[in-house]
């Protein structure tokens, strides 16, 4: 770090990004690294663009393209002064820049409009003594964990909206798994189900698994039907030896802004309905966590989780997400996750 006058180090002191116990130094270079490719990005949205001008390959507004680029343009300037980070950052860079324009978009830091790309109003929310903060000038002093900004308490902006939670600042689940899948079967409109050849059964013996069997010794579980595009979910039981069945609500599986993943909510309220749903594994290394998901996590919570976050591999990014968190992050993270109904062990 003592390379350049130190500027990863100066970096890491202006966002609080600090190295963990037993982190490699490397490793905590491209934390810093990753964490200031956000920053940058956010900042080329005040940048003096035309709005008229497009890109000519693929006729988008040059806002979202100069975002993108921005990001790309960072990068290969610190990989140029440190090329010992190659290895973590070995994913394509457009990968890369299309995942943190994503992450920025789906957590509402972002807004797309028709002609550009804007920056959220200025937002805060608090839980457990930590301040949650989107859309705040860039100049205002923040910590950082991943993408995201906090503070470690409370600190007032004039002029910020003040969300009354978490959940409804990013928009994640309000209510309990519990109560999630308790609604569903109390109001499910039950009647004979024939599915076809296409029908799929959710596994209670292999995790995030579909067969081609109904499940046995469950009361309710869930079925799809047709294929990838345009799938129905139900619910489904059987009785008397027919098999029974209740439409879930499109909007409820079938969220076109959810990247076609929007099902994974009432499939993990079904398993942690019969306790088959495993516990969000953690490690605390000094002021850092570096925690495991359950696969293929709900869209709305897994982007925010991402933006708070580091991710273990910057060289690709999957469903069954590994991230590294600032102390103070994790424990909201922790918390809200906790109200919403899933388990956390730490090793």
């Amino acid at each position: 770090m003592n390379k350049y006058n130190k500027l990863l180090d100066t970096i890491a002191n202006t966002y609080h990004i600090v190295r963990g116990g037993k982190e490699s130094d490397e490793r905590w270079k491209a934390r810093v690294v990753y964490s200031l490719l956000g920053r940058m990005a956010l900042a080329s949205l005040s940048d003096d663009l035309e709005e008229d001008e497009v890109t000519p390959e693929v006729g988008e507004p040059i806002s979202i393209a100069h975002f993108k680029g921005r990001i790309r343009e960072i990068l290969d300037s610190y990989l140029a002064l440190y090329p010992e980070l190659h290895t973590f950052f070995a994913a394509e860079p457009k990968t890369l820049c299309d995942e943190s324009y994503d992450i920025f978009l789906k957590t509402g830091c972002i807004y797309h409009t028709a002609y550009r790309i804007t920056s959220a109003a200025p937002g805060m929310a608090r839980k457990d003594g930590v301040q949650l903060e989107r859309g705040m000038p860039l100049e205002r002093q923040q910590y950082i964990s991943g993408l995201g900004a906090y503070w470690p308490e409370s600190s007032a902006f004039e002029g910020a909206v003040l969300y009354p939670s978490v959940e409804e600042m990013f928009g994640l689940q309000e209510g309990t798994l519990s109560a999630l899948w308790s609604a569903l079967v109390s109001n499910a409109a039950w009647s004979p189900l024939y599915a076809g050849e296409s029908a799929e059964y959710l596994s209670h013996t292999t995790l995030f698994r579909w067969n081609r069997t109904p499940s046995k010794g469950i009361d309710v579980s869930i079925a799809r039907l047709g294929q990838p595009g345009g799938r129905l979910y139900y619910l489904y039981r059987i009785e008397n030896g027919q098999l029974l069945g209740s439409q879930l609500p499109h909007w409820l599986v079938n969220d076109p802004f959810c990247d076609g993943m929007s099902f994974c909510t009432v499939v993990h309220a079904c398993l942690a309905h019969y306790a088959q749903l495993p516990a969000i594994r953690y490690r605390v290394d000094g002021t850092i966590v570096q925690a495991v998901f359950v696969p293929f996590f709900p869209p709305a919570e897994l982007y925010w989780i991402r933006l708070y976050s580091w991710p273990l591999s910057l060289s690709s990014f999957s469903s069954n997400y590994r991230g590294v968190f600032s102390l103070e992050a994790f424990q909201v993270v922790k918390g809200v996750l906790e109200q919403i109904g899933y388990q956390f062990t730490e090793e």
